[in-house]
């Protein structure tokens, strides 16, 4: 078995219209039960329990070896626009894989997507001193920095970008990407 994926999000993320009618006042067991039994569905399948932390919720996902890689169920999120449980999914992965090129990427994609933008910058950063190749991550350090209105370190990044690949195409919205050298993903 896989080791957990542990993240939090907003009550406000889930479809309480889907819920049975006695599950959609949060904190009852049904609602959690209801929560966990939508995450489960969502994740096709694995061990998912719901908890309560503030007025949010907790996730814990223990995927089926046989079932869909954390990563790339993220990576689809993000694809899909859906940046406000792709990023949390995403720090949580972080938290057991603090150095994977794939989770910085897309974390800091989805980050600066969102408006978080020294968080963005913070795990682009780190991506682009350990991998320094890292075409799309130089472009998108280069974009959040220029987001955060940091014109200097935004034409740094960028300039770094293309002197590595002056013929890359400009990146998705997120990439799926298992080698550090700055190709996309189709």
């Amino acid at each position: 078995m896989r080791a957990p994926i542990r993240f939090s999000l907003s009550r406000d993320l889930l479809p309480l219209h889907e819920f049975p009618p006695d599950a959609r006042q949060f904190g009852t067991p049904a609602f959690l039960d209801a929560a966990a039994a939508h995450f489960r569905s969502q994740f096709g399948g694995g061990t998912v329990e719901a908890g309560v932390v503030g007025d949010g919720l907790t996730i814990t996902w223990i995927p089926d070896d046989a079932g869909i890689d954390p990563v790339a169920y993220a990576v689809a999120l993000l694809e899909k626009r859906q940046h406000p449980i792709a990023v949390p999914m995403l720090r949580g992965l972080l938290a057991d894989h603090p150095n994977d090129p794939t989770v910085l990427y897309n974390l800091g994609l989805g980050e600066s997507d969102l408006g978080q933008l020294d968080d963005a910058v913070a795990h682009l950063g780190a991506l682009v001193a350990a991998h320094p190749t890292h075409a799309n991550a130089q472009v998108a350090l280069g974009v959040a920095h220029g987001r955060a209105g940091r014109t200097d370190e935004a034409i740094a990044a960028l300039d770094a970008a293309v002197r590595l690949a002056p013929d890359n195409r400009v990146p998705s919205a997120s990439v799926h990407e298992n080698d550090c050298l700055g190709e996309l993903a189709s």
